[in-house]
């Protein structure tokens, strides 16, 4: 099936008009196939690896936007990210039961925490290329509204208070509808509706409308891994 079909298949999904069990079954081999990939061996249904596959399959189903990128890349994403906290999650409790130190002899344990730095070598070289591809892709991204990652460093509020004006800002806009498809349409923020609502004044605005804009592309697009830098403070 081509990714057209796919994202439409997605669409019917998130908006109740097909069976999301019967989508997850019907793609069960792109996700078994991608498990695989990642863990360098085959596995079946019986294993606990296979439920988490499905599992963040379907949260790659609520949370892709069809706007952005393709899903397959991005369900492919999810997977291995539920894969790796998995692991990391079942390595702490190994640690914390001293798994790796019951064997009585020292050959054995030297192997056992080889094995535990090889898979952690893996694991991050893994989180790397996933983050690279995210970054990439941002800023492809940013390139369309003028705006570079070296201008983001600079403009981002250094004051927590302006730093929180700028995230109602961005929620506000994504919040509604119609606001965001003229959004996406004109490329303009809607300044009006912001300063009479949100209470922040057109010198504001104007200095942080590329910051804004940067989180209305990180909150609405496919970046699951760069939006843990952008969570703001409660």
């Amino acid at each position: 099936m081509g990714s057209k079909e796919l994202q439409e298949e997605v669409i019917e999904v998130k908006e109740g008009n097909k069976d999301i069990n019967i989508f997850i079954e019907k793609y069960k081999p792109f996700i078994f196939s991608t498990i695989n990939e990642f863990k360098g061996s085959y596995i079946n249904e019986s294993s606990e690896l296979s439920t988490i596959g499905m599992l963040a399959f379907k949260e790659a189903i609520d949370n892709f936007d069809p706007d952005k990128g393709n899903f397959y890349s991005f369900a492919k994403k999810i997977i291995k990210l539920r894969l790796i906290d998995n692991y990391r999650k079942t390595k702490k409790q190994k640690y914390n039961e001293k798994a790796i130190y019951e064997d009585s002899e020292y050959k054995n344990k030297l192997g056992k925490i080889e094995i535990e730095h090889s898979i952690d070598r893996y694991l991050k070289e893994e989180e790397a290329k996933l983050r690279r591809e995210e970054i990439n892709n941002f800023i492809q991204e940013l390139s369309e509204y003028d705006i570079t990652l070296d201008e983001l460093e600079k403009l981002s509020p250094r004051k927590q208070k302006l730093k929180d004006m700028y995230f109602n800002c961005a929620e506000y806009l994504i919040k509604n509808k119609n606001l965001y498809e003229n959004f996406k349409r004109t490329q303009r923020l809607p300044a009006g509706e912001l300063i009479e609502n949100l209470k922040i004044n057109i010198k504001q605005l104007d200095r942080g409308r590329k910051y804004i804009i940067s989180l209305i592309i990180l909150k609405k697009g496919n970046y699951e891994m760069l939006s843990e830098y952008i969570k703001r403070r409660d």
